[in-house]
Formats: C-alpha cells, sequence, structure tokens
C-alpha cells in the first residue's frame, strides 16, 4: 500500500472477504478521518481487512457508536457488518452516513448492497 509523507493510504483497494461471505470494498473509505485518534483507528481497521482479519476489524469498534465516529469510520463499520452477514447493523450505520453526505456516491452504493443482501 502506498502511502503520503504523513502516512496516509493513497489508494483505494479491495480487501478479502469476512467470514467467506462478501468483500469489503474499501473505496468509499479512501479519504482518511481528520482527527488523529480517529486516523488511527481507521488505519489500523484498514490494515486488520487487507489482512483478512474482519473480526478482528470488527472489534476495535465495540466501544464506539456510529454517532461518535466521522463518516469514513461508519463506511468501515457499515461495509464489515455486511461482509459478516449484519445487514440491520450495517443498514443503521448507513442511515447515520446518509444524514450526514447524502449526495455520497460510495454511501448509496453500499446502501444497495445492503438492501441486496436482504433479499
Amino acid at each position: 500500500m502506498s502511502t503520503t509523507s504523513r502516512n496516509q493510504p493513497t489508494s483505494p483497494a479491495k480487501s478479502p472477504c469476512g467470514r467467506g461471505l462478501r468483500a469489503i470494498d474499501l473505496n468509499g473509505v479512501d479519504s482518511p478521518p481528520q482527527t488523529q485518534a480517529s486516523f488511527e483507528l481507521w488505519k489500523s481497521v484498514k490494515e486488520d481487512i487487507l489482512r483478512g482479519d474482519v473480526n478482528t476489524a470488527d472489534a476495535r469498534f465495540d466501544h464506539v457508536t456510529a454517532s461518535d465516529l466521522e463518516a469514513p469510520l461508519v463506511f468501515f463499520q457499515a461495509a464489515i457488518a455486511l461482509s459478516l452477514g449484519e445487514t440491520e447493523k450495517a443498514m443503521k450505520n448507513c442511515r447515520t452516513l446518509l444524514d450526514r453526505i447524502p449526495r455520497d456516491v460510495d454511501v448509496a452504493k453500499l446502501t444497495a448492497h445492503i438492501h441486496l443482501a436482504r433479499n
């Protein structure tokens, strides 16, 4: 993974599947969070996903709620939940994102994937 001088990833990637279900598309989280603490969490979760360790990535969110997170982290949380087959949790996170950034194409695509997974 290439990085900038601030050690932030510069290109999107596709990750392995969570529990053999769905691949997590990282395109929607290409822009890192702004605060240092959020960036460190974002970086750790992205590395977990790229290694295929979706359960560890999911566990990193155990003590936070979507309303407390910056948008890129909420997107991760929704994508991880979808990958693990937790469509209700994924949809709840997408609703949070749609309230914050209603015109974001990646959020719209993730929401569509969640709707398809529910059927």
